[in-house]
């Protein structure tokens, strides 16, 4: 068959892409020649192949121009191609191989074998047959087993009980319940279908137990469930040596005395939860807001050796909870929760803990960090959220530098350090009010500059959402809005968009996003370097908006950022709110879904219960430590961090691009930067919940 014929088959396929073309050729050959057997239909697999390569080079050597294509290969598309030949099957039942055949039909085909030869021989001819294909330790096993029959029941024993399934450990078990969010009826359903793979729901009871403190040392009522700060740190550091014993083992004597666990702690509130059709017996209270203390352990070193690091500080994965109470935060229960942590602090006790024949002696020391500005607000006695609890200069004040810089600080406010969560979003926001107030550049909107305001930004919100698929600074329904975490983080990553759509400084807004990623990434900050570029961004953002007064948070990270994370214990980044943050949307999914509803009491116990479920250091020692998305740092920000060192946990020159969870404020607008823009008097302002 001609060249020419193929591609008259090809045309004729009524297919415009080549690879269609092909096969339907590929069909039309193997009809013609009667199919054949599998090498038959191997060697018109490869003569196809052929052509097609051939084909396409000369195809693209006419510049894909059938005429030019027909005139330069003429003499290619008239020569003939030998197709393999078919030989006649003789008709009769069809012949098999020797593998597809059954034992019964092998029986005769190796008779005569058999008959004509011993057993050793047949034996060394599997044995050097085996050796010539590569199983050389198949090989060994048969003579093994022929050498000494009795060896072959050891091997079947031990074949079977390799294949046999092993049950999983009560905490396995418990580490699967919480990975999948599973209830007692899931995980019984689950377990029914494989009864031997998993544990008895008893067996699982008593896993959950080692989980919690004593009951005695829990104390539930209807409004609100808590544990002493020295009962969580005991059984924490308990539950975290278990995991720890083959590094313990490792540590002299003289470390071993030196053992402390630094920790951070905080507690928020959070509004907009449901209503439950349970009564409050003789008790007046609201189940729509709670307030939730919680405390994450970061790092166990010996001295300057680090012995255990959390992998995931902003992760809820070890956030242990204190405290969950049904109450609306304010300031005066801010106030009266860290006055009564700091009391327990104060009569903090080492922790001992009994290894082996070893007593380990554990001192503790936390750092009040998980908390946002409102909280910091409410603890200094700060009266206005425009005005920086550090320095006590107001909002009118922030925009003069140099005054600034030389301004007196209060040192025992350095210690609540930076909210990072909250930073993404307020620098967010930041330049979101920026933009609305650009068209009149003013501070303050008032009158007919209200309307261009809200022109302005319903123009922004269109095209964040035509172009970068973001809802921005839209109210939620019942409480804050739309500006979380994530948002903020994809509105910097794209910058240039970002610029464009909002008409905002293009340098400004990387500068901004450098400082973040820096404060955020986890790694060691070098202090001058960063204070330096901090200035650097404070001077820029006065030079191009003179006009608009710096937010809070801004002035907190460019003006006192430097010393603050020269005070902090650890990478400023390490001691994020996001885990307490995360546990507001815990306790609203944990609430639903695995708590008891016949009465307050067992509902308040289960959802405790599961929040120290959830944070235990054993249990999270068998679940599997979920990816994140990492992103290599800007070149601008690893210039402002110190060489890593070996207790560095994040992967060098990586962040965070993401957040675990879509975290946002769950408060009543409680932002601390954009309450009071238009109010003219703000040193008169008064604390609000905004």
């Amino acid at each position: 068959m001609s060249r020419e014929k193929f591609l008259e088959i090809m045309k004729n396929s009524g297919h415009q892409k080549l690879q269609y073309q092909i096969q339907t050729l590929q069909k039309e050959i193997e009809k013609r020649t009667g199919y054949g057997t599998d090498s038959q239909k191997l060697q018109i697999s490869r003569m196809i192949s052929r052509f097609q390569s051939e084909y396409k080079t000369r195809w693209e050597k006419a510049h894909r121009m059938e005429e030019r294509f027909i005139k330069d290969n003429t003499n290619w598309l008239k020569s003939k191609v030998c197709l393999p030949s078919v030989t006649q099957q003789l008709g009769g039942r069809p012949k098999i191989s020797f593998e597809e055949s059954t034992e019964r039909m092998k029986r005769p085909k190796t008779k005569d074998l058999r008959k004509s030869t011993s057993l050793p021989q047949l034996v060394f001819a599997t044995q050097m047959k085996l050796r010539v294909s590569g199983q050389t330790d198949t090989s060994k096993l048969v003579g093994e087993i022929v050498s000494d029959p009795s060896s072959a029941q050891k091997y079947i024993n031990s074949y079977k009980q390799s294949i046999e399934t092993k049950s999983m450990s009560g905490d396995d078990a418990v580490a699967l319940i919480v990975d999948a969010q599973l209830s007692r009826h899931q995980y019984n359903i689950i377990r029914s279908k494989a009864p031997k793979i998993y544990p008895s729901y008893k067996i699982v009871q008593e896993a959950k137990k080692q989980c919690y403190p004593q009951p005695n040392k829990i104390y539930i009522t209807e409004t609100s469930v808590h544990v002493d700060l020295q009962t969580i740190l005991d059984l924490t550091i308990d539950r975290l040596i278990i995991t720890l014993k083959d590094v313990i083992h490792t540590l002299s004597s003289n470390e071993l005395k030196k053992l402390c666990l630094i920790s951070k702690w905080g507690f928020d509130g959070s509004s907009g939860h449901s209503s439950y059709k349970q009564a409050f017996y003789g008790i007046e209270a609201d189940d729509s807001a709670v307030f939730i203390t919680c405390i994450v352990p970061l790092r166990l070193q010996s001295g300057s050796k680090v012995v255990w690091q959390n992998p995931r500080p902003g992760s809820t994965r070890y956030c242990r909870p204190l405290k969950i109470a049904f109450m609306k935060e304010n300031t005066r229960v801010s106030i009266d929760e860290k006055k009564r942590m700091d009391e327990q602090i104060l009569n903090l006790e080492k922790s001992s803990i009994l290894l082996d024949e070893n007593t380990l002696v554990i001192k503790h020391n936390l750092t009040f960090t998980m908390i946002d500005g409102k909280v910091c607000n409410a603890v200094t006695g700060s009266t206005s959220t425009q005005k920086c609890y550090i320095c006590n200069a107001t909002c009118k004040d922030f925009n003069l530098i140099d005054e600034m810089i030389i301004r007196p600080i209060k040192m025992e406010n350095l210690e609540f350090g930076i909210s990072i969560l909250h930073g993404w979003i307020r620098f967010f926001e930041c330049l979101l009010h920026l933009a609305y107030k650009l068209p009149f550049k003013k501070w303050q909107a008032r009158g007919s500059d209200k309307e261009i305001v809200a022109e302005t930004k319903k123009k922004i919100q269109i095209e964040f959402k035509t172009k970068l698929g973001l809802i921005v600074d839209k109210p939620k329904p019942g409480f804050g809005n739309t500006n979380d975490g994530n948002t903020a983080r994809r509105f910097f990553k794209n910058a240039e968009v970002s610029a464009e759509i909002t008409n905002l400084d293009l340098d400004l807004i990387k500068k901004m996003h450098t400082i973040l990623i820096v404060v955020s990434c986890g790694h060691d900050i070098d202090i001058e370097k960063f204070r330096k570029y901090a200035l650097e961004t404070a001077y820029y953002f006065v030079e191009k908006y003179p006009w608009y007064n710096m937010p809070p948070t801004l002035h907190k990270y460019l003006i006192h950022g430097p010393e603050i994370i020269s005070h902090a214990l650890l990478p400023i980044g390490q001691l994020t709110e996001e885990a307490q943050e995360a546990r507001n949307k815990d306790f609203k999914k944990f609430r639903e879904h695995h708590s008891r509803k016949c009465s307050r009491t067992k509902s308040n116990t289960d959802i405790f219960n599961f929040f120290l479920l959830s944070s235990d250091p054993v249990i999270n020692s068998k679940r599997k430590l979920p990816q994140k998305k990492l992103s290599s740092l800007p070149k601008e920000a690893v210039d402002l961090l110190l060489p890593p060192s070996n207790h560095d946990i994040n992967n060098d020159h990586e962040y965070d691009s993401e957040d675990d969870d879509d975290l946002d404020d769950d408060h009543d607008d409680d932002s601390d930067d954009n309450v009071d823009e238009d109010y003219e008097n703000v040193d008169d302002t008064e604390d609000n919940d905004d």
